[in-house]
C-alpha cells in the first residue's frame, strides 16, 4: 500500500510505501561453528592384557568397527607362555600335596594345621593360574576383538611390534559418543545459557539438521582458537548422519520472544537509537524502537506501537 504524507498543509505531498506491523514469535540465536569429536568418556582403550608380538593389524586408522570385529593379531611372548606352564605345575603339585598330606591326617601321621597349610597352597596356586589365564596366557595366539561399536580414533601398534603388557594398542570413540566442539565468541559466551537448545547443520549437506542442547560452557579461552569452548552432544540416534571430524555450523537459541514484524528498511538509526515512522493521519510521526531480530528482509522490534499500526 501507499500513503501520501505531508508535514504541513502547504507541503507538497509524498506518496511513499507502507505496511501493517504483524506480531510474531521470533528466535534470537547466535551463529557459530565447531568441530564433530569423541566424547572423552565415551573413548574405549584397548590395552594387551599380556607381552607378545603384535603379528597382524586388521583395522586402520578412522575405520568404523562393531562390536566382535577383530582388531589385531597377538602372539604372547615366550617368557608370558613359561610363567603359566608354572603356574600350572605349580597347581598341579600343590594340589598332590594336599591329598597326600590329607591322606596322612587321615593315618594321624599328619596335624590338622598341615592339612591347613596345604590347602592355602593349592588355593595360593589356583589364583596365580586363574590370574594368568584371565590375561590369555594360557593362548600362544590371540585375535583382540572390538568391545563395542566405534571408530578407530588412534592406533599405537604396528604389525611386528613387541610390546609389554596393558600397553594400549588402540582407542575406540563409541559411535553413541559424538560431540560438537564450539567456539563462542566471548561477550556472546556471557549471554548464553548453560543448556541453551541447539541446531546442528552440516556445512556439507543442509539438509542434515540435529537438534539438541548445549552441555556446558567452558570458563576459558581456547588459546588455539582465541574462543570459548562450548560442548553439543549428538543424539546416538543421529550419530550416523555425521562423520567424526566434520565442520558444523550452529544455531544457538538464546531467547524466544514476541516481537512486531516490519522491513529491514523501515528501521533508521540515529544517535537516538533505533525508531520508525508510522503513518498518523496524513502526517508521519517518528516512534523509537528496540531491535530484537533481524534477518535479510525483515525486522524484529519491541516498541509502544498498537496492534494494526502502519509503518513507513
Amino acid at each position: 500500500p501507499f500513503a501520501a504524507l505531508a508535514q504541513t498543509g502547504t507541503e507538497p505531498s509524498v506518496e511513499v510505501a507502507t505496511t501493517v506491523i504483524s506480531t510474531q514469535t521470533v528466535r534470537q540465536t547466535v551463529g557459530v561453528y565447531g568441530v564433530v569429536e569423541p566424547d572423552p568418556e565415551a573413548i574405549v582403550v584397548v590395552a594387551l592384557p599380556r607381552a607378545g608380538l603384535v603379528t597382524r593389524l586388521h583395522v586402520r586408522l578412522g575405520e568404523r568397527v562393531s562390536a566382535g570385529d577383530p582388531l589385531l593379531a597377538l602372539d604372547t611372548a615366550p617368557g608370558t607362555r613359561m610363567q603359566y606352564s608354572q603356574a600350572d605345575a605349580a597347581y598341579a603339585y600343590a594340589k598332590g600335596q594336599l591329598a597326600r598330606t590329607q591322606q596322612l591326617f587321615d593315618e594321624q601321621l599328619a596335624t590338622r594345621d598341615q592339612v591347613a597349610s596345604a590347602e592355602r597352597a593349592l588355593r595360593d596356586a589356583e589364583s596365580q593360574l586363574n590370574a594368568l589365564q584371565k590375561i590369555g596366557a594360557n593362548q600362544n595366539q590371540q585375535t583382540i576383538r572390538a568391545s563395542t561399536d566405534g571408530i578407530v580414533t588412534g592406533l599405537s601398534v604396528n604389525a611386528g611390534d613387541r610390546i609389554a603388557a596393558d600397553t594400549p594398542a588402540m582407542f575406540l570413540a563409541q559411535s553413541s559418543g559424538l560431540i560438537v566442539r564450539l567456539g563462542v565468541e566471548p561477550e556472546d559466551a556471557k549471554r548464553i545459557p548453560d543448556d541453551a537448545p541447539v541446531t546442528l547443520i552440516s556445512i556439507f549437506d543442509a539438509e542434515i539438521k540435529i537438534d539438541t542442547q548445549l552441555e556446558k560452557i567452558n570458563a576459558m579461552i581456547n588459546p588455539a582458537t582465541r574462543l570459548v569452548d562450548a560442548i553439543a552432544p549428538v543424539p546416538p540416534a543421529q550419530a550416523d548422519r555425521i562423520t567424526l571430524g566434520s565442520t558444523m555450523r550452529a544455531d544457538i537459541l538464546l531467547a524466544e520472544m514476541s516481537a512486531e514484524i516490519v522491513p529491514r528498511s523501515a528501521v533508521l538509526r540515529d544517535q537516538d537509537g533505533a525508531y520508525v515512522y508510522t503513518v498518523n493521519g496524513s502526517k508521519a510521526q517518528r516512534v523509537n524502537v528496540t531491535v530484537v531480530y533481524e534477518s535479510a528482509n525483515e525486522t524484529g522490534i519491541q516498541s509502544t506501537l498498537p496492534k494494526d499500526a502502519v509503518v513507513v
